[in-house]
């Protein structure tokens, strides 16, 4: 009896070890690079429609295979735009050229993620694509005061998010990245660049998609 207990200890620690081995997690963060996507809208020759934010992100992982793994990677981006369009009373846009909108989103993706290994798998290449629905938690304009032309103060205003507004809180997108990575052992540290491209338009009645990429360096550890 006590050799059958301790054959049944023993396969549970070793489906634990092998259920265990199957999952990573980690973090990640870095800079972002975002802008609008205004559809047919002629931008002005010398248009700056892109501002900087951060990115963080945690990640989860399940392996299925050795070159195969699918996860979910919840994290806060800053997104947004500059140079952006409104409408006069005739039918072409003008562009506020001084303005900037600055977007705070959370968001889950889920993903899909293949890799190949290199130099007895110290060195991994990967590439993933996924799908997910971001938050927008809070938003802000900035306007540059033109009036000396140096050191002008900007008005910094948080943007109206309530129901009636022009924002859209809900955003969905498609995700695609690539990175390289540097195992030892059940630790890897890695690098990695990331492209979202949004489904919905950030403001209701313009055309505003929100594109960004972004920039990470991250941390990943085998369970």
């Amino acid at each position: 009896m006590k050799n059958v207990q301790n054959l049944f200890v023993l396969i549970c620690l070793l489906i634990t070890a092998q259920v265990s081995a199957q999952f990573s997690v980690g973090v990640k963060g870095g800079y972002t690079k975002a802008w609008e996507e205004y559809g047919d809208v002629g931008l002005p020759d010398d248009a700056e429609i892109d501002v900087s934010g951060f990115n963080i992100s945690s990640l989860a992982y399940y392996k299925i295979n050795n070159h195969l793994q699918v996860g979910i990677e919840p994290g806060f981006v800053q997104r947004g735009a500059a140079c952006i369009p409104g409408w006069n009373v005739g039918p072409d846009p003008i562009f506020n050229a001084d303005t900037k909108i600055l977007l705070n989103y959370v968001e889950a993706p889920i993903m899909v993620a293949g890799n190949l290994g290199f130099f007895q798998n110290k060195l991994e290449l990967f590439g993933k694509i996924g799908y997910g629905a971001t938050y927008l938690s809070s938003g802000y304009s900035e306007q540059i005061q033109q009036l000396t032309g140096v050191d002008d103060p900007v008005l910094r205003a948080p943007l109206d998010l309530s129901d009636s507004s022009n924002m859209n809180r809900w955003d969905h997108g498609a995700y695609a990245g690539m990175g390289l990575g540097y195992n030892l052992g059940r630790h890897q540290v890695f690098i990695e660049s990331d492209f979202y491209m949004a489904m919905k338009d950030a403001e209701r009645f313009n055309t505003s998609k929100n594109r960004s990429v972004d920039f990470s360096i991250g941390y990943l550890i085998r369970l």
